[in-house]
Order: structure tokens, then C-alpha cells, then sequence
């Protein structure tokens, strides 16, 4: 019951958003940088972690590491070495920036992350 209150909570943050349409932005709309769990304020994420921390891992460390590998793919030359730091290192960074940033968004402490990793010659 409580992964489908969770997955509830997260879609409705998603999909209640503004989208983007073939037509383009509606007035008032906002266009979306990020979707996805990456998108969750971390006042949330650490909620949903207190809650269910496998899930949590399991869900947000898979869109992390999507999103790292994507941007890495982009980057070309100077890509970061990904396997710098171990996923558990990893999930341990990405929930301590939660934990001192709230009001940030899950994909502010994956930045961060990524920032921090070491790049190839």
C-alpha cells in the first residue's frame, strides 16, 4: 500500500505539471528541464526514503545513474569516469545532499554528484 502512495505522490508531482505539446507551451505554462523521480524536491525524497529506503534506492539511484550515463554520453571528450565512486558511495552522497538541501530537487544533488566525479584525458 505504501509504494503505491508513494508512486501516487510522485506522479501526481509529474504528470499534474505543465506538458509540453505539439503546438508548444500553453500560456502560463513552464517548460520541464527534468522528469522523472529526479524532479522530487528532496523534502520529499527524504520522506519517501524514511519511508522506504530499498524503494527509494532502487528508483532514484536507477534515474540517477540514467541521467549521469546521458549526460556523460553528451559531454564527449572529458567524460567523467563513472565508476569513480562505488553505487554506495554514490547513494550515500546523493542522500546526504537531500538531507542539507530540502527545498532543492532530487537532480540539484545529482549534478552535484556528477560535478564531483573525476574526467577522462
Amino acid at each position: 500500500m505504501l509504494k503505491w502512495a508513494i508512486a501516487a505522490f510522485i506522479a501526481t508531482g509529474l504528470f499534474a505539471g505543465p506538458a509540453i505539446g505539439a503546438a508548444g507551451l500553453e500560456p502560463g505554462q513552464k517548460p520541464l528541464a527534468n522528469i522523472g523521480v529526479g524532479a522530487t524536491p528532496c523534502g520529499s525524497f527524504n520522506k519517501i526514503y524514511a519511508a522506504d529506503p530499498k524503494w527509494a534506492n532502487d528508483n532514484f539511484m536507477s534515474w540517477a545513474q540514467g541521467f549521469i550515463s546521458g549526460a556523460n554520453a553528451e559531454r564527449g571528450r572529458g567524460r567523467v569516469i563513472l565508476n569513480a565512486v562505488s553505487p554506495e558511495e554514490a547513494w550515500a552522497r546523493l542522500s546526504n545532499y537531500c538531507a542539507a538541501h530540502p527545498k532543492n530537487a532530487f537532480v540539484d544533488g545529482v549534478t552535484v554528484l556528477y560535478r564531483s566525479l573525476p574526467t577522462l584525458p
